[in-house]
């Protein structure tokens, strides 16, 4: 496995995978794609009940060189369809399955804003900071009615933790230091994300969705980043190591104790869960792969410069909003 250029720690290796500038353009999150109620045709027809997969993947010759096709698939891999190009990367579905955050370009000075030619497209803007310029990562609360967001505070400064209010269109900082890579706990009230420790790597914290509880969850010389809690809330994957060294581990959700690795192979970026709790969704030097959290069986779905795998399930046939 090849370390992002410019980085080198698993904090930008699990989340820098999706940090990309091109030239003046800074990547911003600020639409979100439906999943269902548009086109193409292809998408809709699988659109019943179930479980999908959604990653990204080297974009077409039309897009900017650092821009991605995102990309929903069958739970084994087959039937993949471009539901939307020249997109940044993907980003966790919302809890019903039917949309999926993504990045966009602006400028420095200009609101991201979504041209007729998107039309897979519907704008909500999640920036901030200067300019409206905004950082990567995100997750929905479980309730699908807030997204937790690692934004640049400033142009050009580092992130903070951010809470996004989806109905308000209003945002708060929970908390900032170079936070990045939130997750949700399932409870709906406390936020796990990796902490850049200048000059001594990457940990693992915890707080509350309204800033308070902060605390320690992984901490010591390990690279520990990217957390993601299972969906029962008992358990926290995350990556530890950097470079060809990252590997899945989980660790117990309260208190981080009995971390252990679930496989021995190399992941590029952040880890999921399947729906069901019983497995990850990984990205590997070749492809996509889901990892048997109990046997550490690695069962592969894809093959190719695919990155950012979720495996998400849709609970109903209706149309997303937009």
């Amino acid at each position: 496995m090849t370390e992002m250029p410019g980085h080198g720690s698993i904090a930008a290796a699990a989340v820098g995978e999706r940090r990309r500038r091109v030239g003046g353009l800074i990547a911003t999150l600020a639409v979100v794609v439906a999943l269902t109620g548009v086109a193409p045709a292809e998408a809709l027809e699988r659109g019943e009940p179930g479980e999908r997969l959604v990653y990204s993947a080297p974009a077409s010759s039309e897009c900017a060189e650092s821009q991605r096709d995102l990309v929903v698939a069958d739970v084994d891999g087959t039937g993949a369809t471009v539901v939307a190009r020249c997109v940044e990367d993907a980003e966790p579905p919302s809890p019903d399955g039917e949309v999926v955050a993504a990045q966009t370009f602006t400028d420095r000075t200009t609101p991201a804003r979504v041209t007729q030619a998107q039309a897979h497209f519907y704008a909500e803007d999640i920036s901030c900071g200067a300019g409206g310029v905004a950082g990567d990562d995100i997750d929905w609360s479980p309730d699908g009615t807030r997204i937790a967001a690692a934004l640049f505070r400033s142009y050009g400064g580092d992130f903070g933790l951010y809470v996004h209010d989806r109905a308000r269109g209003r945002r708060q900082l929970v908390a900032g230091t170079t936070v990045r890579s939130p997750s949700w706990h399932p409870t709906n009230d406390t936020i796990a994300f990796t902490i850049e420790r200048s000059g001594t790597g990457n940990d693992v914290e915890v707080i509350g969705v309204d800033g308070s509880g902060r605390r320690a969850l992984l901490a010591g010389p390990s690279e520990d980043a990217a957390p993601a809690f299972s969906p029962d809330g008992r358990l926290l994957a995350f990556v530890r190591g950097s470079g060809a060294g990252a590997r899945p581990y989980v660790a117990a959700a309260a208190d981080g104790t009995g971390a252990r690795r679930v496989a021995d192979i190399a992941v590029r970026g952040a880890v999921s869960w399947t729906p069901g709790g019983t497995g990850l969704a990984v990205a590997l030097t070749d492809g996509i792969a889901t990892i048997d959290v109990d046997r550490g069986t690695v069962t592969r779905l894809t093959s190719g410069d695919h990155l950012s795998p979720t495996v998400f399930e849709r609970r109903s046939t209706s149309g997303a909003d937009g």
